[in-house]
């Protein structure tokens, strides 16, 4: 298996910037792009979005998700921030505290 690894790094890479990731409910590809991504599988078979696709539209829509990009930024870092705050409760919920006395110092 030494060396195999290389040949299954452009997967891993596709799917770390299409996942939707929990924190900012977007993709990576959206917040870099401002557009949605296209699967591969998608493109072999006919479906609806390609059998409809115009691409007067399609650039049209293109240059108004760029237009709307700093936003959608702007509310995956606010989610992003209110998700890293409700994971610091959930951990400060399950840690117990213990109060150290004077004979637990160790100087």
């Amino acid at each position: 298996m030494k060396g195999k690894w290389a040949n299954e790094l452009y997967e891993v890479v596709w799917s770390i910037r299409t996942m939707k990731k929990t924190a900012t409910r977007e993709a990576l590809f959206m917040l870099t792009s401002g557009s949605e991504v296209v699967l591969p599988i998608k493109v072999g078979f006919h479906t609806h979005c390609l059998t409809t696709f115009q691409e007067a539209l399609n650039n049209a829509a293109l240059y108004e998700a760029l237009d709307l990009l700093p936003s959608v930024r702007g509310d995956a870092l606010l989610l992003r921030a209110l998700y890293k705050l409700r994971m610091a409760r959930l951990h400060d919920r399950m840690v117990k505290f213990h109060p150290i006395s004077a004979g637990d110092l160790v100087f």
